[in-house]
């Protein structure tokens, strides 16, 4: 039996809809590894706010918290990709 994820991974391209609930699981995913990675204090100064083409963006509170995020792109990704499959997001872009 697939999962409600693997399901909807599937069906994104068909229904716009579908893609806008992957883009928010794919965001809050993203928020629950950053603070597996950086720890609860990771939410008052990052947070991931939209995945489009590919690109997840977080935003950040200061350069520091952006460079620890791109330091770690790789992991982040690859625990997103994980969950959802290879191509949810390629590549991570911090804005402030």
């Amino acid at each position: 039996m697939d999962s409600l994820f693997g399901i909807l991974n599937q069906k994104k391209k068909a229904s716009p809809i579908l893609r806008g609930a992957m883009a928010a699981l794919t965001v809050e995913e993203a928020d629950r590894v950053l603070e597996e990675l950086f720890g609860a204090d990771i939410k008052r100064f990052a947070k991931s706010a939209y995945v489009r083409d590919g690109v997840l963006a977080v935003k950040t509170a200061g350069s520091s918290g952006a460079t620890e995020i791109k330091l770690n792109e790789a992991e982040i990704i690859a625990k997103i990709t994980q969950k959802f499959g290879p191509g949810c997001v390629k590549k991570i872009r911090c804005i402030s």
